[in-house]
């Protein structure tokens, strides 16, 4: 595949396509949930990576200590 783009770029491009595609079931949450998506897609990725948004009440928690999420029950 010789096209006059190094590899390099395609790794960067394949790297944004990830990033995106995380992002969109939080952004589906909270505009399910009523709030501005980009805001608490914004504070979820300044805060901590233990640190994720509760749509029921509205807050932004330690995911695992809420029971959220539950490491035990990955299957």
């Amino acid at each position: 595949m010789s096209i006059g783009i190094s590899n390099g770029v395609f790794i960067f491009v394949g790297i944004d396509i990830v990033r995106k595609a995380l992002r969109m079931p939080l952004m589906t949450i909270a505009k399910n949930a009523g709030v501005d998506a980009a805001v608490v897609v914004s504070k979820v990725l300044d805060a901590s990576s233990e640190i994720g948004y509760d749509a029921l009440t509205d807050e932004y928690v330690n995911m695992i200590e809420k029971g959220i999420i539950d490491p035990t029950k990955v299957s």
